[in-house]
């Protein structure tokens, strides 16, 4: 073999082993991912450039963790909550189907809406897992069950964030309905190639 193939054949078998050493885990498919949730959008308007930018880049909150949390808390309320999709002009749809898709808690029940807000990604991901309606580009209402001194849906917007604590989210958790086809909530990704996707019962 000529000098010149050898070096061709040489940097083929270095790059393929390369490769190989690499993909085994080189991707790991998240199967519900929000595009855009609760007035995301909409609740934008007549907020400060700095707010609304600060609340876009806040770091999307782990189901695992949030989950944790809220167990951890035992004497706190569980809150019912929940989504329901906007019309196609992006207006609340009043007579709109609310679908319920878990609860969430705050630490000495003071953070309610913070709860539902700061958590919304979470709250869409598992609404798109529960519920065949709600699609990957749906934009969603989110609210949460207010029992007194009537019993109504309360629409959760961004604004609800305003002067919100730096460590809301060891403050706040969620727990999600379980998925009606495997009776599981919460998903984790696998950590280490080889390793399966664990699921931990509600």
């Amino acid at each position: 073999m000529k000098p010149g193939n050898m070096l061709c054949v040489g940097l083929l078998f270095l790059l393929l082993s390369t490769l190989a050493a690499t993909s085994t885990h080189a991707f790991i498919v998240t199967p519900y991912r929000s595009r855009v949730v609760s007035s995301t959008k909409l609740g934008m308007v007549g907020f400060g450039a700095k707010q609304a930018a600060d609340l876009t880049k806040a770091v999307k909150l782990k189901a695992r963790k949030q989950w944790n949390r809220y167990l951890d808390m035992k004497e706190e309320k569980e809150i019912r909550v929940a989504v329901r999709k906007l019309n196609k002009d992006g207006t609340s749809d009043p007579d709109g189907e609310w679908l319920e898709v878990g609860r969430v808690k705050s630490k000495d029940n003071e953070f309610t809406a913070m709860a539902v807000a700061r958590q919304k990604e979470i709250i869409a991901d598992h609404a798109q897992r529960l519920f065949t309606t709600v699609s990957f580009r749906a934009v969603l209402d989110m609210a949460y069950r207010k029992e007194e001194p009537e019993e109504k849906w309360v629409i959760v917007k961004d604004s609800a964030l305003e002067d919100a604590p730096k460590n809301l989210p060891k403050m706040v958790g969620f727990e999600g309905v379980p998925d009606p086809e495997s009776g599981y909530y919460c998903w984790e990704q696998p950590q280490k190639p080889g390793i399966d996707q664990q699921k931990k019962k509600r």
